[in-house]
């Protein structure tokens, strides 16, 4: 990994670091429990060292994980730490909490979940204002 650190990779990810629900990461072997398991805080510490973000994937949006994200983002400050498809089966007003109170939090926003997943209770709309709250710290996607 530092190798390719080293010849100029820009970023980690996407990593696994919790999923209890998604259809395919919840099933792989090598996801983690949370954001603090396993080898994840020196991977923390090899992208401050090397000034890249990691994107992890982490679900469910609530309880547990979230403390331990927050855990990461608290003891690695240097860390860039970008919320894969934070707007899924979450509200606007978590993400924009958990940015107003992190800022080496980014978020990954997955426009095709909320437009077009029956299950999302937000509509794209609803996560305007915290993405001109804090435009330098969303990364969106479409498809």
């Amino acid at each position: 990994m530092t190798h390719n650190l080293e010849q100029g990779y820009f970023g980690l990810g996407e990593i696994a670091a919790a999923s209890l629900y998604s259809p395919v990461v919840s099933k792989v072997a090598w996801k983690g429990e949370s954001p603090m398991d396993g080898y994840l805080p020196d991977i923390f510490e090899i992208c401050a060292k090397y000034k890249v973000p990691i994107l992890l994937h982490i679900d469910p949006p609530n309880g547990m994980v979230i403390d331990k994200l927050e855990e990461a983002l608290d003891k690695h400050p240097n860390t860039i730490i970008i919320f894969a498809h934070a707007n899924a089966f979450n509200s606007p007003e978590n993400i924009r909490k958990l940015l107003e109170k992190h800022p080496n939090l980014y978020a990954d926003f997955y426009a095709g979940f909320t437009a077009l997943n029956p299950a999302s209770t937000n509509k794209l709309e609803d996560f305007v204002p915290v993405m001109k709250q804090f435009p330098d710290h969303y990364r969106c996607k479409i498809a």
